[in-house]
């Protein structure tokens, strides 16, 4: 967290920043581009490493290290974000 005196300075900065070159300024505001199919696809294949070992370690006898293996597929499956759901709505 910064205090409330390096906000200030950092609102300052911004002001200024925003003065003296207002197109830079307004290219530092938005927001960096997301890869959308990128992402997905790593978390796919997180996933897919994951079942693969969760598999191996199951035929080795391996239970603990399999039931961590398929922790972490779980938990990635729930956690990677979910495609936008606009055009299931396009049809309505």
């Amino acid at each position: 967290m910064l205090s409330e005196r390096e906000l200030r300075v950092l609102r300052e900065i911004e002001k200024h920043t925003a003065r003296e070159d207002p197109r830079f300024a307004l290219s530092m505001r938005r927001a960096l581009p997301v890869n959308e199919a990128r992402t997905a696809r790593c978390y796919q294949v997180v996933i897919a490493a994951a079942v693969l070992t969760v598999v191996i370690c199951l035929v080795l006898g391996l239970l603990g290290a399999g039931l961590l293996a398929a922790s972490v597929a779980v938990g990635t499956a729930l956690l990677r974000p979910l495609p936008p759901a606009a055009s299931i709505h396009r049809r309505w």
